[in-house]
């Protein structure tokens, strides 16, 4: 897709916007991740886990929720039995559902783009799994437009 806006016309495809001076992910409304034309060394089309650090992000996720485990022992057994409940472990169960969703969503698959950059590598993720037709016409315009060469993984 194109869209003008003034003399600087972009292009986007799912959330991944390029204009003649960066390459941006847009999630929710706002950018994500920004990186400069002149900072970009290569960029890779992949389709695989979208966490960078997939294992790591599912140890840190069993460890904030497993911090949970006493609180929630505790509210089974008030709701049995009554007595005190403090309003401290009911933020420490909410604060535990963050590492339940660190949990589930460590392995998560889709389209990416790896972006090789002076400084490291980024990833600008696809929102939604775009048409190949579209997904193709998107690379091929970076390719022509930009004079970056996307290579397909």
């Amino acid at each position: 897709m194109q869209s003008a806006t003034g003399i600087n016309s972009a292009i986007e495809c799912c959330g991944i916007v390029c204009d003649d001076a960066r390459l941006e992910e847009i999630e929710d409304g706002s950018v994500a991740v920004s990186i400069p034309w002149q900072n970009v060394k290569r960029i890779t089309l992949r389709d695989g886990i979208l966490a960078p650090h997939p294992i790591l992000q599912i140890v840190f996720g069993l460890a904030f929720a497993s911090l949970a485990y006493f609180p929630v022992r505790h509210l089974i057994d008030w709701l049995q039995h009554g007595g005190t409940l403090f309003t401290l472990e009911l933020w420490v169960i909410a604060f535990a559902s963050i590492g339940v969703w660190f949990t589930l969503t460590a392995f998560r698959r889709g389209l990416f783009f790896e972006v090789e950059t002076v400084q490291g590598t980024k990833r600008l993720v696809f929102q939604k799994h775009p048409e190949p037709a579209l997904l193709d016409n998107f690379v091929k315009s970076i390719e022509k437009r930009f004079g970056t060469r996307v290579e397909k993984r």
